[in-house]
């Protein structure tokens, strides 16, 4: 196992020796609670963006969350992949699941409602009680012992209906719970079916949810054996434009095409395209639990990132609000007047810190971010007491109003102030509705401090931590998701690929490539063979034929001159020809010969292959 040395060498970090962890996600909770979450606290990112993480976040296994409209066959996808039913499972042609279910491993099989399952610090959904009993009285964990949840979990969601009523009657806000959802899983799936290709009003809110997590999202266009090629394509097709329109990426995203459940297919003309499909599909889910620490590492990264946008946002908001004190220096010295004696208004930032005290006369502008702090705390205090007292002296309201249609244009003037690319700052639109209802003038100031830790934990504790990954991943043994459907397909004549290309005839008694010999044997003598063999250079001339590039040319060469001799018999010359027909249908070549595909005459001679 690996340590990960977390503290600085400052003193007080250092006496601490129990700060060593021995493992990357220990590693990963040890830089959050002592970089970022103070951060967080400090600028009330857990109010703005994301509740604040736990231990479970940092230890559960890899999730998967299943979205999509009614009917597309979630809840039968999970069953496929289990090959077992579960606790809260429902199917059928209807909207038959109405809450979220989170399908988990237990050692015995049941299920746990939501309002317990929030209260589990072992399980990473105490965070889902912000969302109130509408939301709870709707979410369950199902458990169950099976072999596929030992190594990930997978998130069922409501079929996703059209009509406003749908989205008014569900009594809690469903695009804010898949935001946190998508937050935390590995992978989001959407699903389609391939008869219900529209994307309703609500189905694109929620893709819309995901925004910033476009790499963890996958499409399965699901029952796609109930169509024939010809309306596969178009269907295909229909897809992507509908897709194009919600998800503003440059890049297309991977669909996967087939019919995921246990039933005979309706059309076999694509069986080959489906069984390739949902073998791409396997590998992408059973490689998460490998990628899990990266994945956490990547959203931290990220989390850290967008906590130092809000820092930045909060103190530009606190001084544009610090340049209202010239405005209306002569409403607080009526006001002072009014209300009794208070310390003297100062005329500008540079008076501000000579009104605090001698100490801080001549700082200058350049420590402003340092004194902000102890500026904001008088500048709120006299607005608190004027607010109380005369309510309506400084247009707070105005001014606030002001700032946050002028959102758009103080993050301009962050990233080029910061270099803080746009794609890190939150949507504009919901920023704006949640600055509605914060006072401005509570706002922190910047505390250098804070951004400092981050900005160390990024440039130099993230590569530390990238390289202890990199270690853990080869001293381990492969983790693979298996069992379930993952098993069906693994190991004998049934796996993908099995019978087909290089892997042909190797159940066979005969050589394979004899049933075309004699086709190659004719053309064999036409190249002028000297003793039995033909030289490199007429080989050549034939072998271009396939119009196949040198680098393939090449290679079939390595593996049909089994004897190394620079030349080919007429039993090398089929096996260069049965290697150039493998490669222009579409397969691709071993990387050695295995010992089916030998030549009868050279297999005594030939080393065991690997």
């Amino acid at each position: 196992m690996f340590s990960w040395m977390g503290r600085q060498a400052g003193g007080r970090e250092r006496a601490g020796g129990a700060d060593a962890v021995q493992t990357v996600t220990g590693g990963l909770r040890s830089l959050y609670l002592r970089k970022v979450l103070p951060l967080e606290e400090a600028y009330r990112f857990h109010e703005f963006h994301s509740p604040a993480l736990e231990d479970a976040d940092f230890e559960n296994k890899p999730m998967i969350l299943l979205v999509g409209q009614y009917s597309t066959g979630k809840t039968t996808f999970i069953r496929y992949l289990l090959e077992q039913d579960f606790p809260g499972m429902r199917i059928g042609p209807e909207p038959t699941t109405d809450s979220f279910i989170a399908v988990m491993y237990g050692e015995t099989e049941g299920s746990t409602p939501g309002n317990a399952l929030v209260v589990d610090p072992k399980k990473p959904f105490r965070k889902l009680s912000r969302f109130g009993n509408a939301f709870l009285n709707r979410f369950m964990c199902s458990q169950l012992p099976n072999q596929v949840l030992k190594s990930i979990s997978i998130i069922d969601s409501p079929g996703i209906l059209s009509g406003e009523k749908q989205r008014i009657s569900r009594g809690y806000d469903f695009c804010q719970v898949l935001q946190w959802f998508a937050e935390r899983v590995d992978r989001i799936i959407l699903l389609f079916d391939a008869h219900k290709l529209d994307i309703s009003d609500e189905f694109s809110e929620a893709i819309k949810a995901f925004r910033g997590q476009d790499d963890k999202i996958r499409v399965v266009l699901n029952k796609a054996d109930q169509v024939d090629t010809q309306q596969l394509m178009r269907v295909y097709g229909a897809l992507m434009w509908s897709l194009g329109k919600v998800i503003n990426t440059p890049e297309v995203l991977r669909v996967y095409i087939g019919s995921f459940w246990a039933q005979p297919l309706q059309n076999t003309d694509n069986r080959r395209l489906f069984e390739a499909e949902a073998q791409d599909l396997f590998r992408d889910i059973q490689s998460l639990p490998q990628k899990a620490a990266v994945r956490k590492l990547n959203d931290l990264i990220k989390r850290a990132r967008l906590a130092k946008d809000t820092v930045h946002l909060e103190f530009q908001l606190f001084n544009n609000l610090l340049s209202m004190w010239p405005t209306h220096r002569t409403e607080m010295r009526q006001a002072e007047a009014d209300a009794g004696p208070l310390p003297q208004p100062a005329a500008g930032p540079e008076d501000a810190m000579s009104f605090l005290g001698p100490n801080s006369i001549g700082l200058g502008r350049s420590f402003r971010p340092v004194c902000a702090s102890r500026i904001y705390n008088v500048h709120a205090y006299i607005i608190s007491y004027l607010k109380k007292e005369m309510p309506n002296v400084f247009g707070k309201e105005n001014k606030k109003r002001e700032l946050i249609s002028r959102l758009p244009e103080i993050y301009i003037q962050l990233q080029r102030e910061y270099q803080i690319s746009a794609g890190d700052f939150p949507e504009v639109k919901a920023m704006q509705e949640q600055l509605e209802n914060y006072d401005f003038t509570k706002f922190h100031s910047l505390k250098p401090k804070l951004i400092e830790a981050v900005d160390n934990m990024l440039s130099n504790k993230i590569a530390s931590l990238m390289s202890l990954i990199s270690q853990e991943e080869m001293s381990m043994p492969t983790q693979l998701v298996q069992g379930g459907a993952f098993d069906g397909t693994t190991e004998g004549p049934f796996n993908q690929g099995y019978g087909e290309g290089a892997k042909e005839g190797a159940d066979d008694e005969e050589w394979v490539v004899a049933k075309d010999k004699p086709v190659y044997d004719e053309l064999f003598y036409t190249l002028s063979p000297i003793n039995g063999k033909i030289s490199g250079v007429n080989a050549k001339k034939e072998m271009v034929t396939s119009k196949l590039p040198n680098s393939v040319l090449g290679k079939i060469w390595k593996l049909a001159d089994c004897d190394c001799d620079g030349m080919l018999d007429e039993e090398e010359f089929a096996l260069a020809k049965h290697l150039i027909k493998i490669k222009l249908d579409g397969y691709e070549l071993p990387h050695s010969l295995p010992p089916h595909l030998v030549p009868p005459s050279h297999r005594k001679s030939l080393p065991k292959a690997d």
